[in-house]
């Protein structure tokens, strides 16, 4: 198994823009081929804060994933708009 989370941190005055955006890529990934789950989640004392959780059932069905049209879609919205504040990776997997 593999999981990723990703904290995000986008610009207050377009976080209700950068949340519709990612329902959009959400809506696509949990069908991609080896998706288990796909959280989203936004802090309670940070609404500009979004915590991302996803398992994988391995590393080279979540490559695949990055290579959907929907990500590369989301990928070059966060380019282009300009939205994060930061935005970190953390790779992991199952230690059992």
């Amino acid at each position: 198994m593999y999981a990723l989370s990703k904290n995000i941190y986008v610009k207050e005055e377009k976080r209700d823009f950068f949340k519709n955006e990612l329902k959009k890529l959400v809506s696509f990934s949990v069908n991609d081929e080896g998706c288990l789950q796909y959280d989203v989640n936004m802090d309670v004392e940070n609404q500009n804060h979004f915590i991302i959780y996803s398992k994988w059932e391995n590393r080279m069905l979540w490559l695949k994933h990055l290579n959907q049209p929907h990500f590369d879609q989301f990928s070059n919205f966060l380019d282009e708009s300009n939205i994060l504040e930061e935005f970190k990776v953390c790779e992991t997997t199952s230690i059992q």
